[in-house]
């Protein structure tokens, strides 16, 4: 049997950032998070090096922070931001506004949106989870639609334990071990509880399977076959530990069309 108390207990004192985008950045400062950015970077410059003219996709792009580490990083010619929370297209225009670059923003949905032009790298930051797991096969076919047939997906993506599929109990489960593993590693790195109180409010959403629809790392790689994408790399930042065995947590995953 569930015991309701200790999810109570998880999510006491969370801040709901889906209805103040600034908190989103907030959030997004946390280690696990920036770990996330600074390896994206470095591996979108291996894949891109010398100083190489690109495209950039930005599907389910929020507050913008994941296209503005790639403005500050790599030679992006033209970038295209999508989400489909106008609170979010504005902030997203806001944190990029100091930028010269070609930078056009759409407020629609991510899994239906289909550019004119083909994209050399399209990001996927924190979006996979914020998408109906009847439709996750179709958004990743849908990034593949708007990749160039040499281009890129770089995804940053955070994974549950593993879970019985279709067993609230067990997914509910996965999510408590998620966020509260996730608590103490940051509570050892001094985040500060304003920052953990917004994160209270993704594990309530989990709970409730609304907005926050995180799938284990098995059932994401599950969908990229089904989706004919292949795997160039993965990387996990957060848990630190070399454990083949243990799947759940911050990843960094570089894709190209089978």
């Amino acid at each position: 049997m569930i015991d309701a108390s200790k999810y109570e207990k998880l999510v006491e004192g969370r801040l709901d950032y889906k209805t103040d985008p600034s908190l989103l950045d907030i959030a997004q400062e946390t280690r696990n998070e920036r770990l996330l950015f600074e390896r994206s970077i470095e591996i979108a410059k291996n894949v891109f090096p010398h100083n190489q003219p690109i495209t950039v996709l930005d599907l389910c792009s929020g507050s913008g922070l994941f296209t503005k580490h790639i403005l500050n990083s790599l030679n992006v010619l033209k970038a295209v931001c999508v989400d489909n929370d106008r609170k979010f297209v504005v902030k997203s225009k806001q944190n990029l506004s100091f930028y010269n670059a070609d930078i056009t923003y759409f407020c629609q949905d991510a899994t239906y949106f289909k550019a004119p032009e083909k994209f050399d790298l399209i990001l996927l930051g924190s979006a996979y989870h914020h998408i109906e797991d009847r439709l996750k096969v179709k958004f990743l076919k849908n990034a593949k639609s708007n990749l160039k047939e040499d281009g890129f997906i770089l995804v940053n993506e955070n994974f549950l334990p593993e879970y019985k599929e279709g067993n609230i109990e067990s997914y509910k489960e996965s999510v408590y071990i998620f966020y509260n593993e996730l608590f103490i590693w940051l509570k050892s790195n001094n985040t500060p509880d304003s920052v953990i109180n917004i994160l209270r409010q993704t594990a309530w959403f989990g709970f409730q399977r609304e907005y926050e629809l995180k799938v284990s790392y098995e059932l994401f790689m599950k969908s990229i076959k089904d989706s004919k994408l292949k795997m160039v790399s993965e990387e996990r930042v957060w848990p630190l530990v070399k454990n083949n065995k243990l799947s759940f947590g911050s990843y960094i995953l570089l894709l190209k069309k089978d």
